[in-house]
């Protein structure tokens, strides 16, 4: 069964005990080398250049996983960070590609669908939308029209990331699978588990907050604490599935395992 969500925060910060500075850092060159390739992304036919940031955004995840399951690489983290071996760069893009394209047609499936039933239904003045530019009226109709189904596509976009979170650690955990076996297997350990994900991500609201207060300097710090939770959720997430693998051993553990070789 997995802990409570304050129990998960609490052995993310024991992981990241010590090692904050290193995490902070690799959060900081990560952050710095986006921020370049965005810009560098602006210069025509160089579009293509920001799947550089997907494939690293994943690979800045995975190493935080590897260095919270116990292994103590915390040293080595640029190292973890740039290990795109065995082509996992490969299989951050597809699964990029394979939450973005199916994203992009439900949108349009959605507003088709939504569109065509206000038409049927004639519930909008579509020459009202023709004149939005003419009018406040028409601004305040199209905003009307058009944000019940910007929710219902947030709501789905939420959905379909939240049952596709674990993909970056079951690439790693298993590199002999395919991108599609990666998906399934990553919609099928969140079957049940999503309202909880959702609540961690959720959970962090309150710090985030306080990051922006200082002028986004303490994101450094906790854009790592929040990888690092998720780490340990789908740790025992994949626990609960019988998947138990290497795991972090805890100061609780240590100490029980002192205490049951005293008894014996």
């Amino acid at each position: 069964m997995l802990t409570s969500l304050s129990e998960i925060r609490s052995r993310a910060r024991q992981s990241l005990n010590g090692h904050w500075g290193q995490a902070a850092l690799i959060t900081l060159v990560l952050f710095i080398f986006t921020s370049m390739v965005s810009l560098v992304a602006n210069i025509p036919f160089l579009t293509w250049i920001t799947m550089v940031t997907v494939i690293l955004e994943y690979s800045y995840s995975v190493a935080l996983y590897r260095c919270h399951r116990g292994s103590d690489e915390y040293d080595d983290l640029f190292n973890l960070f740039i290990d795109l071996g065995n082509g996992k760069w490969k299989m951050y893009l597809l699964y990029s590609l394979a939450y973005i394209i199916p994203l992009l047609i439900l949108i349009v499936i959605v507003t088709a669908i939504y569109i065509a039933a206000l038409y049927f239904a004639d519930l909008t003045d579509f020459s009202t939308l023709a004149n939005i530019h003419d009018s406040i009226s028409g601004t305040i109709a199209v905003l009307g029209i058009i944000w019940p189904c910007v929710v219902l596509i947030v709501i789905m976009a939420v959905y379909i990331q939240l049952g596709m979170a674990l993909v970056p650690y079951i690439i790693f955990d298993h590199p002999e699978l395919g991108c599609v076996d990666v998906l399934r297997r990553s919609w099928f350990m969140m079957n049940g588990y999503k309202w909880k994900l959702f609540l961690l991500q959720l959970s962090f609201i309150g710090w985030g907050i306080l990051c922006v207060l200082t002028l986004m300097i303490g994101f450094l710090w906790l854009r790592p604490y929040i990888y690092t939770s998720i780490a340990e959720f789908y740790l025992q997430v994949k626990a609960e599935h019988g998947e138990l693998g290497d795991q972090v051993i805890y100061e609780e553990d240590e100490v029980e395992v002192v205490e049951a070789e005293e008894i014996g």
